[in-house]
């Protein structure tokens, strides 16, 4: 979060791991679409897109708040996330 917003290589980087990470995501929702993992009708770049969130929401909860129940909280809200399979 401290480079998202300033400019160089350091940036640069970070935004190309993350593009990386999110493709990768996106990749394995639409293998699940495939597979009838998931339904039909998902969007898998709105499921990486869910799923990046939630596990940057839980990192914060845990490293900054040392909220204890957080890992389950983001346990279910990937579960929910994926269509509740």
């Amino acid at each position: 979060m401290e480079f998202d917003g300033r400019p160089g290589p350091v940036r640069d980087a970070v935004a190309q791991a993350a593009g990386r990470w999110l493709a990768y995501l996106e990749q394995l929702a639409a293998a699940a679409v495939e597979t009838g993992d998931l339904p039909p009708d998902t969007d898998p770049a709105q499921i990486a897109f869910e799923l990046n969130g939630i596990a940057m929401s839980a990192n914060q909860a845990i490293q900054l708040q040392r909220d204890d129940a957080a890992p389950q909280r983001a346990r279910r809200a990937m579960h929910r996330a994926a269509g509740g399979r």
